[in-house]
């Protein structure tokens, strides 16, 4: 049915990546904006080991930070190191030129986890998005305060757990500080900190965050939303109905053999009257 179809060697061997590594930052490789539909790119780099700080290909979320009005300071907090020179990418200022023409760089993009002590309190995503300084203190959507906000920003992050839908790092910090991780907002997402719940807040448009007290500390961030819980039971329910509607059809119908299985002359006495 596929006429058209490639190796995988064959697909990575043709694949224009950007000039560098995976590890150095994420990339937007579809056309944010754009004035007319230039395809889908992604699938193709994912596939190759890069992170994509728009999403995944088949499934596109909304992004403040990444839609119409995208600036260097979204890509940045965005951990954006690469971003595909089509549309109108190339207007956005600030944008440097790389070894090849496919690709621009972001330059100094911030780390997915990263420690803060200085905010500042807006009430909505729009607020957030005016307010939005890659190198000024961080946009919380909510009412945070710190004690922190006039000392020496000091602390670690080391990731120990990193797969989807969970992630857990040893934190240490001189001071109350607000960890950000770079990772989309959503209230199916929970916090702990030493296996204490903590509140997450919404930091820098579309990220979440906590804040985490002076000391070492583990934090935990699960993923598991309303959802995913009521698809279990459902799940569940389906599976227990299906079995007992296999042990039902087939159970024995013991004490009516005559009903089942009648004996062959009533058979032939039936067939007598029918004549």
């Amino acid at each position: 049915a596929l006429n058209n179809t490639r190796t995988m060697s064959e697909v990575m061997a043709n694949l224009d990546q950007p000039p560098g590594s995976p590890a150095d930052g994420r990339i937007v490789a579809e056309t944010q904006i754009s004035e007319i539909n230039v395809g889908f790119d992604g699938n193709d780099y994912l596939l190759a080991g890069w992170q994509q700080a728009d999403g995944y290909e088949g499934l596109l979320p909304q992004l403040p930070l990444l839609d119409d009005k995208i600036s260097l300071d979204g890509l940045r907090v965005s951990g954006v190191k690469w971003i595909i020179n089509k549309g109108r990418h190339g207007t956005i200022p600030g944008l440097m030129p790389t070894s090849n023409p496919l690709w621009l760089e972001v330059p100094n993009p911030l780390p997915r986890f990263r420690l803060a002590n200085r905010v500042v309190n807006v009430s909505s995503v729009d607020e957030a998005a005016k307010a939005l300084s890659a190198d000024g203190p961080v946009v919380v959507i909510g009412d945070v305060s710190l004690d922190s906000n006039d000392s020496e920003l000091k602390g670690t992050i080391r990731p120990t757990s990193d797969r989807p839908g969970q992630i857990q790092m040893a934190v240490e910090c001189n001071s109350q500080q607000l960890l950000i991780v770079a990772e989309r907002f959503s209230k199916g997402w929970t916090a702990s900190i030493d296996g204490q719940p903590a509140t997450i807040v919404r930091a820098d448009v579309d990220f979440m965050s906590c804040v985490v007290p002076p000391g070492n500390h583990t934090v935990r961030f699960s993923f598991e939303p309303a959802s995913l819980k009521t698809g279990r039971m459902v799940s569940l329910a389906a599976l227990f109905l299906l079995c007992m509607g296999i042990v039902i059809r087939w159970r024995p119908s013991a004490g009516k053999p005559d009903a089942v299985n009648p004996e062959p002359e009533a058979l032939a006495d039936s067939n007598s009257e029918a004549h």
